[in-house]
């Protein structure tokens, strides 16, 4: 709805936890970026309240699609990229409380979980490749999600975007590690989950 490269600022804005204003400076200030995000000079640069109209126009996974895009590009160019994969989890607190579903994915509302303590909210599930330190597939669920019913999902959703077969293999810590996962991992990735 944005265009490729408006929706790559996005993204950068996501990624490096920038303020609308603290992304148009980072721009600006590396012409590298600027180069890569096709911007011809400091004056095509959008400033921080076009960046969060941007933001406003988003459609529903454009913003995935785009990391999608930049990561599959970053597999190709980058030696050793999609080769060694990291499967981990994070919490994230809700501060209020609300049943009612969450507008992606029919997500119930939050709920209480154990994630090195109790929490209320949700659970991030990633995959990320350890070259290019960037998430390749990510899951949301309720707080309540045990980590070792998510090895799977998140394995499947990674093969649906991406046409890798040179990994070596996945890593995670002992939230996501059985017997089960190990298996399915060997069978559906033809590698070791460690």
């Amino acid at each position: 709805s944005i265009g490729p490269y408006r929706s790559a600022t996005v993204l950068l804005k996501r990624i490096m936890d920038d303020t609308y204003d603290g992304t148009e400076t980072r721009i600006r200030n590396h012409q590298k970026l600027m180069n890569t995000l096709n911007y011809d000079g400091k004056s095509d640069v959008p400033d921080g309240s076009t960046i969060c109209r941007d933001v406003d126009r988003l459609e529903l996974g454009e913003l995935e699609n785009c990391l999608t895009s930049m990561v599959e590009y970053l597999m190709e160019e980058t030696d050793d990229a999609g080769k060694y994969e990291i499967v981990d989890a994070t919490h994230i607190h809700a501060w209020i409380n609300t049943r009612q579903k969450v507008e992606n994915d029919d997500i119930d509302g939050a709920t209480w979980g154990l994630h090195e303590d109790y929490f209320y909210g949700y659970k991030l599930y990633l995959l990320i490749d350890a070259v290019l330190e960037l998430p390749i597939a990510i899951l949301l669920t309720t707080g309540k999600q045990n980590d070792q019913e998510m090895f799977i999902p998140l394995i499947d959703k990674f093969k649906e975007q991406y046409d890798l077969d040179e990994i070596q293999a996945v890593f995670g810590d002992a939230g996501f590690d059985s017997m089960d996962n190990k298996k399915k991992c060997e069978k559906k990735l033809s590698c070791p989950f460690i």
